[in-house]
């Protein structure tokens, strides 16, 4: 019983397979076939009698179970249906076909703080877009897609892509890559010097500045108009180091006034009575204490800041601010001014 081995072929998107056949059955001829392998395809011989895939090797021997090892197709079983050709038995058709694989993309956070992203499929040769990211990193802003957790950016947001890999029923991995933020830090100084604004990222560590006031301590620097991580509860010392903050904020100075003591000197050995001394606070206005001394034989005049100097301020007068050092004080002077006695003349008249 003998026949042939008739090959057609390409059948599929390829046009580069070639193979010949020849040979009888029922010996030990084997026939050695080959078609072209393709990149991003399986490959098939197919009986076309019934369609039936007989091999996924691209090159080898038709013959029968006793031609040796190599030989993938073998026994009328495997080689499936025939159909009759007259004086020479049986015939056998076979084609080649090939299939574009089917492979997968696995997109990875890469150090996002919340999202998550199916797998997606693809088939090769055929371009589709990236799923849309669903990834979020805080502080940073979604760059594109990398093929390595350190890699540049290749692919943009919802690129059309195609043909990642030739490998069938692969995944791919592809890693989203991020670019860090710039946010700026701004300084209010509530009365005080405003330091120039800062700009850092939620990578740096920023040195916060200082600020200075007449009068005054300064305190912390109190955040306002936030965003981010910066909360308004919080308070911050100047000169403080900060990380892992992120988003715009104004830093406010918060400040107490100073206190100081005014001590009220009679300025006269005569002079008799006792005044407190007074407490005063930076920029908040206060009457003087009412003049408790007297000086017998001298009217009061008002109060002067030093013993012999020009009276500054009248008995009772609002004051602010008269000293700018925090805890000091201010001695002020009583100033007296002799009494005149009326005297008569020999007129009749009189003078002080």
């Amino acid at each position: 019983d003998w026949g042939s081995l008739r090959g057609q072929g390409p059948h599929g998107p390829t046009s580069d397979a070639s193979f010949s056949i020849s040979g009888y059955f029922g010996d030990t001829t084997r026939t050695f076939c080959s078609a072209s392998p393709r990149a991003g395809y399986t490959f098939q011989w197919i009986n076309t009698n019934g369609n039936k895939v007989v091999s996924t090797n691209n090159t080898g021997f038709f013959g029968v179970e006793s031609a040796g090892a190599q030989n993938f197709l073998r026994g009328t079983s495997t080689y499936g249906n025939a159909t009759s050709d007259g004086s020479n038995g049986v015939v056998y058709n076979f084609e080649t076909r090939y299939n574009p694989i089917t492979y997968y993309v696995k997109f990875n956070g890469n150090g996002a703080t919340s999202g998550s992203m199916s797998n997606q499929t693809f088939t090769y040769d055929k371009a589709q877009n990236l799923t849309v990211n669903a990834f979020a990193r805080t502080g940073y802003t979604f760059a594109g897609w990398s093929t390595s957790a350190n890699g540049t950016v290749a692919y943009a947001d919802k690129a059309s892509v195609k043909n990642l890999t030739t490998t069938n029923g692969a995944m791919v991995n592809l890693y989203a890559k991020w670019n860090v933020v710039t946010y700026t830090i701004t300084y209010n100084g509530n009365g005080g010097s405003s330091p120039s604004s800062l700009s850092y990222n939620i990578e740096s560590t920023s040195t916060l500045a200082s600020s200075t006031r007449t009068g005054y301590t300064f305190n912390t620097w109190k955040p306002e108009r936030t965003s981010g991580n910066w909360s308004n509860a919080s308070t911050y010392n100047s000169g403080t180091s900060v990380s892992g903050m992120y988003g715009d904020v104004t830093l406010v100075a918060q400040w107490t006034a100073y206190n100081y003591t005014v001590i009220f000197n009679k300025n006269s050995s005569n002079a008799t009575g006792t005044m407190s001394n007074q407490t005063f606070t930076y920029d908040v206005s206060q009457n003087l204490t009412a003049n408790a001394f007297e000086n017998d034989g001298y009217s009061f005049v008002g109060w002067a800041t030093s013993p012999t100097g020009n009276v500054i301020y009248s008995n009772g007068d609002s004051v602010s601010n008269l000293t700018s050092t925090n805890n000091g004080t201010v001695t002020l002077y009583a100033k007296w001014v002799a009494n005149l006695e009326a005297k008569y003349d020999t007129a009749g008249g009189y003078y002080y």
